[in-house]
């Protein structure tokens, strides 16, 4: 330690509450206190004034930084609190952490104190939250995880918008077995936007990242070019503004060199055996 700061240095910084002062010097004298019972008693009165000011800290964020400090302190051992004191320090931090809205900081200091009972609450709703690690053969060197907190209320949906649609997918599968076939494909899926975004209207860029083509044909043996791409058109594209729709998608696929196919059926319910048909007649295959 040097020679030339005493207790009485201590007791001054004490009564002025310069914190950051006091905390510096611990740190830059780890362990003089061990042989000198005044510098102790002197450090001591510290403790307990700065503690005082934990107490009322309530957010301040001077001493919020002084906590993290001590906090350090403690647990490299330079300056070691009791042991409830040092809990008090690490729960303090889990709070502010929690005021801030930090939950992923509170739930690092919880793990400090894992039994304390405000640390272990911490713990336990912020592990609810993260992903579920499922257990496999290949366990050492894939990762699979599962995510939390599943409703046991199911709200999914088909992918398919109607029974129609889901029947012409079918019969597009069943002619075109050796393919692979999508539904519901975006149009950034499909085409090179640097490649045609200068042909483009303002309104088809915009299509562009929201649209989708109802089903296409895929040749998985050709690094998954598209073959075919169809839209199965119904009543519910007669509005003016939906006719609006498919003609900007129809000019943006055109645009990019892909051909789309629209398919409407005059029949309520058209079977698969009808689709089937349909297509192989159209596309000649």
């Amino acid at each position: 330690m040097n020679n030339t700061i005493d207790q009485e240095y201590i007791y001054r910084l004490t009564y002025e509450k310069k914190w950051g002062e006091l905390l510096d010097f611990v740190h830059k004298n780890r362990g003089a206190a061990a042989s000198d019972e005044l510098l102790k008693a002197a450090l001591k009165t510290f403790e307990d004034e700065l503690f005082k000011e934990i107490q009322k800290a309530d957010g301040n964020p001077a001493i919020e930084e002084y906590i993290e400090q001590l906090f350090l302190l403690d647990r490299s051992r330079i300056y070691k609190l009791s042991e409830a004191r040092s809990a008090e320090v690490v729960v303090h931090i889990v709070n502010a952490s929690l005021k801030r809205s930090d939950v992923a900081s509170a739930y690092k200091y919880a793990k400090v104190l894992p039994t304390e009972p405000t640390c272990a609450k911490v713990i336990a709703e912020y592990e609810a939250t993260l992903p579920r690690v499922i257990p496999h053969s290949q366990s050492n060197y894939v990762v699979v995880t599962e995510n939390a907190n599943v409703s046991d209320i199911d709200h999914s949906i088909s992918l398919f918008k109607s029974q129609q649609e889901a029947t012409f997918f079918m019969a597009l599968r069943r002619v075109f077995p050796r393919y692979d076939v999508y539904p519901n494909v975006a149009l950034s899926c499909l085409i090179d936007y640097d490649a045609v975004s200068s042909l483009l209207s303002p309104d088809e860029k915009d299509l562009f990242f929201k649209g989708v083509v109802d089903s296409v044909v895929y040749d998985q043996f050709n690094d998954y070019k598209p073959l075919y791409c169809f839209e199965l058109d119904s009543v519910h594209h007669d509005s003016s503004k939906q006719k609006a729709k498919d003609a900007a998608k129809s000019n943006l696929l055109a645009k990019a060199g892909v051909r789309l196919l629209r398919v409407r059926h005059q029949s309520g319910s058209p079977t698969e055996q009808e689709f089937m048909l349909l297509i192989k007649d159209v596309l000649k295959v």
